[in-house]
């Protein structure tokens, strides 16, 4: 089977599904009002997305994962239990009319970035076919040598080391570019190789399993995944239900171990062997008794609602309760609308700031926004100053400065960041670059709050650019040296042959 990387959803199943659900919201005991802002949510995002042209684009991935990971995949699960998609919200209307404004003002940001972006891409297809793979052995290198040096060498957090991991994009960049050269070099065939699984392990252990974070455990099945279905890869059954037992089993036990091992990890500061050492034996641990870990992060989700933590769901869904951002967009909507708002603009501030690496600016101070706003909320012991909350970008604007923030702020950053990343990218079946770009933003989008996605342009945009660079120039000198020329000569050999088998069936490759 394939799956769709579609250019645009048909507008009448959008709004056919919006309708449906709709109906099924007002059967379940939903406020109407709650109810029309989502049937209105969920077509605005089909507009939008359709305007910046879908998955073709960076900027359609970023509405399609915003919109459907903030609300409505949790307005599907709400409607299959059969609870009002309004309860266990201390303002649900408000927020939906949040979330309303916010849809609107992505699709009016895409339709003018459109008319912005550049015709012709900043990074263009720089990456040929002939040296894909090269570039893809030289990524996943580099990628796996900066992710050792960062776990074994001891350094601060803010030195150059520390700053070097910003930009490390490599081993991401080394599944993008190894699963589209295995797809076109195997005539689609086959889709992964020694490349894809150095990349993708290099991410899941040093990005993931050590730190402990959700991001780093599924982004490389985020890569693979969108590489794949860019290209049109057909997945047997066998694939698809090996694909799904592998997310099943990660939701079911590597999500506790995530959230249980967020405790052990410790205090950003000096990192040295003994550290290491410790974060090691931490997560094995955790790791080594995956039943016992999510017994035990049952008992941890049962104990806070014991004492009044309520979540979205009447009861903890698990997985469903981490597909959405109601719940936390909801307290900060309402302490907004109380007038509660001791930081206003220095969150985007913040970000100009964070372009200075520590190491040029040692006394620059380290402030982390998604904590103050968890000390706002209450969630937090008065002197716990390193855990942070996830917030969607609506809920933050409304916080900054109320309905100018949603009406305006949103817009003026959201045409700026679609400017940006679909000038430097173009068609994302055309390069990898932009697919890496989507995959980044199936995290960011939903939970990185709006300073988070102007963050993005810096932090994001310049390590493609960096990468677009060193995979064109740089990466295939390096992959030429590890596989050796005469290999390499009979790689694009066999390249050149899958091109012309193409063209003999009459389909056209594509180009990259």
């Amino acid at each position: 089977m394939r799956i769709p990387f579609p250019e645009r959803i048909p507008i009448q199943y959008v709004v056919t599904f919006a309708a449906v659900l709709i109906v099924v919201q007002q059967l379940e005991g939903t406020d109407l009002l709650f109810s029309v802002c989502a049937f209105g949510f969920i077509v605005l995002s089909g507009v939008g997305f359709n305007i910046a042209g879908g998955f073709s684009r960076v900027s359609g991935g970023y509405i399609f994962f915003y919109s459907t990971l903030t609300a409505i995949v949790a307005w599907v699960a709400k409607a299959a239990l059969g609870e009002a998609a309004d309860s266990n919200l201390t303002v649900p209307n408000l927020t939906a009319l949040v979330y309303l404004g916010t849809s609107f003002s992505l699709a009016l940001s895409v339709l003018v970035s459109k008319k912005l972006t550049a015709k012709k891409p900043w990074l263009g297809t720089m990456l040929t076919e002939e040296n894909m793979e090269a570039s893809a052995v030289g990524c996943a290198v580099v990628g796996f040598s900066i992710c050792l040096a960062l776990t074994v060498l001891p350094h601060n957090s803010g030195d150059s080391l520390s700053a070097l991991s910003q930009l490390n994009q490599w081993s991401a960049l080394a599944i993008v570019i190894g699963v589209i050269y295995e797809i076109k070099r195997s005539g689609g065939k086959r889709s992964v190789n020694a490349i894809v699984l150095m990349g993708g392990v290099t991410v899941f252990i040093f990005v993931g399993l050590l730190p402990f974070t959700k991001q780093g455990l599924f982004l490389p099945f985020f890569c693979y995944l969108v590489a794949a279905v860019s290209m049109g890869y057909r997945f047997s059954s066998r694939q698809v239900l090996g694909w799904a037992l592998t997310i099943f089993l990660m939701m079911y036990y590597l999500v506790p171990y995530s959230q249980l091992g967020r405790a052990m990890r410790p205090e950003e500061g000096e990192y040295s062997t003994e550290t290491l050492l410790t974060n090691i034996h931490d997560s094995w641990s955790v790791l080594s008794d995956p039943v016992g870990t999510r017994d035990a992060y049952l008992i941890e989700m049962a104990s806070a609602r014991a004492k009044g933590a309520v979540g979205y769901f009447d009861e903890d869904e698990g997985l469903f309760e981490r597909l959405q951002m109601l719940k936390i967009d909801d307290g900060l909507i309402r302490i907004s609308s109380e007038g509660v708002n001791p930081y206003g603009f220095l969150p985007f501030l913040a970000e100009f700031t964070n372009l200075v690496p520590h190491f040029l600016w040692p006394d620059k101070p380290d402030v982390r926004f998604g904590n103050l706003y968890a000390h706002e909320l209450g969630m937090l012991g008065r002197n716990d100053f390193t855990t942070g909350i996830s917030l969607s970008p609506g809920s933050q604007a409304f916080h900054v400065w109320g309905w100018l923030g949603v009406f305006l702020l949103e817009p003026a950053i959201f045409i700026f960041v679609f400017w940006f990343f679909d000038s430097l990218c173009g068609d994302t079946r055309a390069s990898p670059w932009g697919l890496l770009a989507i995959a980044v933003f199936a995290h960011l989008a939903p939970e990185g709050m709006l300073n988070g996605a102007l963050g993005s342009v810096f932090h994001v945009g310049v390590g493609l650019t960096i990468g677009a660079l060193f995979c064109s120039y740089i990466m295939p000198l390096l992959g030429v040296l590890m596989i050796g020329p005469q290999k390499n000569q009979r790689l694009q050999a066999a390249l050149a042959r899958s091109r012309q088998r193409a063209l003999v069936g009459g389909s056209k490759p594509q180009v990259l």
